[in-house]
């Protein structure tokens, strides 16, 4: 009668080891997303900074207004661009224009 306690004990430790070696090994994996997600986050707030600043850019150069560098501010962070206005008289050279 002891011999069958002390088996299902020691059947019931081992589970127990199981479930929390299972449950830490998912933490672990939920980590390494949450720190991927974050990464992700930043570079699409970056790609999506960069997106409008080209976009205001492009509308300088259609206007000729040629003032400089351009920063975008977005949720505290902030993009610098700059494209050259020598890329406005380039169609001028291409076939068919």
């Amino acid at each position: 009668m002891i011999a069958a306690l002390w088996l299902i004990g020691m059947g019931m430790l081992a589970f127990g080891l199981a479930l929390l070696l299972g449950t830490l090994v998912d933490l672990a994996q939920l980590w390494q997303l949450r720190a991927r997600v974050r990464e992700l986050e930043q570079m699409a707030l970056d790609a999506s900074l960069r997106i409008c600043a080209l976009t205001v850019e492009r509308d300088r150069l259609q206007r000729q207004q040629f003032s400089g560098p351009l920063t975008v501010s977005y949720r505290g962070t902030s993009k610098t661009i700059r494209v050259r206005p020598v890329a406005r008289a380039i169609p001028m050279f291409l076939i068919g224009n």
